[in-house]
């Protein structure tokens, strides 16, 4: 297990990753001077980013994103709608087998949420949320995760063939879904 914690505001804070829960619980709970302003954008294509690269050695990389407003900020492909940019991280999450589980309070885009959430679970509530109760029920939820690992295999030929994971967990609709991704050096299996 590694987690990182973004804060976004007016600009994003990136603390680097870290296998220390306590860490990571201390970065949660530590206040922060907000500029009242929310580049959820912005820190959701970090986060994808950073779970993105190949040197990371996790076979499941999931995004927990917890907001209390709309996206006002961030520059991520700015002139479009939200709608447009909620998409295009949508099929980049999809892209990357990356679920999201949103927790959103305050004057959040349920919507934009909704979609941001598909492939994982999104939540709402009018009070500022019980944070430990939704990172529990996160927990739960991925006790329902399965990894399926076929390890590289190096052939007389020298030609070496990737190792392939199958990631399989339940969605917000309750369908089961499969990421199927491997790890370089790229060869086509034959």
């Amino acid at each position: 297990f590694r987690g990182q914690f973004i804060r976004f505001s007016n600009t994003l804070t990136e603390h680097p990753l870290t296998t220390d829960k306590n860490q990571l619980l201390r970065q949660i709970r530590s206040p922060q001077k907000t500029g009242g302003n929310t580049a959820l954008y912005d820190a959701m294509n970090k986060a994808i980013d950073n779970l993105s690269d190949e040197a990371l050695t996790e076979p499941f990389r999931f995004i927990v994103v917890m907001t209390d407003g709309k996206d006002n900020k961030s520059q991520f492909y700015a002139k479009e709608s939200h709608s447009q940019r909620a998409n295009r991280l949508s099929q980049r999450l999809d892209k990357e087998g990356i679920p999201v589980f949103v927790l959103g309070w305050g004057k959040m885009d349920k919507a934009v949420l909704d979609q941001l959430g598909k492939f994982g679970y999104t939540e709402f509530t009018d009070e500022f949320p019980e944070i430990k109760r939704f990172l529990g029920m996160v927990g739960n939820r991925l006790k329902d995760v399965y990894l399926f690992s076929i390890p590289a295999r190096h052939m007389p030929d020298g030609r070496t063939i990737n190792a392939i994971n199958l990631v399989t967990y339940r969605s917000t609709d309750g369908t089961i879904k499969n990421h199927l991704f491997s790890f370089r050096p790229s060869v086509l299996l034959e």
